[in-house]
């Protein structure tokens, strides 16, 4: 994966917030293959709408993590490397990402309602069927 926006060692460990999470063992070969998938994906996204560069905010996480975060799903999908949250202080991202959904549908990504997202743009590739808009409230 060259030139990507967000390579895979910053997305395990949220751009070096948490260097240990390499270590886990949680840290399949399968979670990080679905997670080299997903970033395809996101990448090619982010530089289809002209995004030259990205900050994880969350991205793998151990279950012992998982469990401590507020109102995180129990069976989180950032646990088996299928889910990213993108840095998004102003909205921009998530407005962005609202606005292009045929985009979204392009390329298999789904974004959490950006109601519940304050702070952080969520994409995951969770298949949920045909909808109107590649969008979920979790």
């Amino acid at each position: 994966m060259e030139n990507e926006i967000i390579k895979l060692d910053d997305y395990i460990t949220a751009n070096g917030k948490y260097p240990e999470r390499l270590q886990s063992v949680e840290l399949t070969q399968e979670v990080k293959d679905d997670a080299v998938k997903l970033l395809n994906k996101i990448n090619q996204l982010l530089k289809e709408l002209g995004i030259k560069e990205a900050k994880v905010s969350s991205g793998f996480r151990p279950s012992s993590v998982n469990s401590k975060i507020p109102n995180a799903a129990k069976k989180s999908l950032h646990m088996s490397g299928q889910a990213c949250d993108i840095n998004d202080p102003d909205g921009k991202l998530d407005k962005l990402f609202d606005e292009n959904d045929v985009l979204l549908k392009k390329y298999g990504l789904w974004q959490e309602h950006p109601d519940d997202t304050k702070g952080w743009a969520h994409l995951d590739c969770k298949d949920r069927g045909k909808r109107k808009k590649n969008q979920f409230k979790p």
